[in-house]
């Protein structure tokens, strides 16, 4: 196997194991919101609302505050400058090998990147940033409808946790590509000449 052919495939497997963190996520919210109808619909067809117009604009501003803080954190964290951040760093093979679960290396997994140049390194280690990233903001996004669920369990209106679940969604899907465009723009920025130098002087 070739080199392109070599890395392609590895950010290929890198990709699909993301790609299965962020369906969790997404799963995970839908299920709270259907577990509040089939509690409240199928098990609790007769409850009645419990009235606490205080509470609800408390939970209902908690969740809007928690929609604008992850699209604020969101920018931040795959900001331009964060990127780059990134790419200066050096990567070693034996670190993208390192099996944290084992503390062992992959000698599997270290052949495959002792045969990737410098630049296709410093992009799949793009993968396990990216996904860190991604993971802070779904949990964001998933407590989003947290709040939707708890005011539909204290105020007994199923309807309740839908807004709140619709924009976690939402919000959840503006990231589904998410990987490959910062791949995109790590390629665009190590195949920069100049900027390529001032990375590796830097780095």
């Amino acid at each position: 196997m070739n080199e392109a052919a070599q890395f392609e495939q590895i950010m290929r497997s890198k990709s699909n194991v993301i790609k299965i963190l962020w369906l969790s996520m997404l799963v995970s919210i839908i299920l709270y919101i259907g577990l509040v109808y089939f509690n409240y619909v199928e098990m609790h067809p007769s409850s009645s609302a419990i009235e606490s117009e205080t509470f609800e604009y408390l939970l209902s501003a908690a969740g809007g505050i928690l929609a604008l803080s992850s699209m604020m954190v969101r920018r931040v964290v795959f900001s331009e400058k964060k990127l780059l951040l990134q790419l200066r760093k050096e990567i070693r093979p034996d670190e993208l090998a390192f099996n944290a679960k084992t503390k062992t290396i992959n000698h599997g997994e270290l052949r495959k990147f002792n045969a990737l140049s410098e630049r296709e390194l410093k992009l799949v280690a793009l993968t396990g940033w990216y996904a860190v990233r991604m993971l802070i903001l779904t949990a964001m996004y998933q407590a989003i409808t947290i709040v939707g669920f708890i005011l539909a369990l204290m105020t007994r209106q199923p309807s309740a946790v839908v807004p709140f679940g619709m924009v976690s969604i939402c919000l959840c899907l503006t990231i589904y590509n998410g990987l490959n465009k910062v791949i995109e723009e790590g390629k665009l920025m190590l195949n920069d000449p100049i900027l390529y130098r001032h990375i590796k002087t830097e780095g």
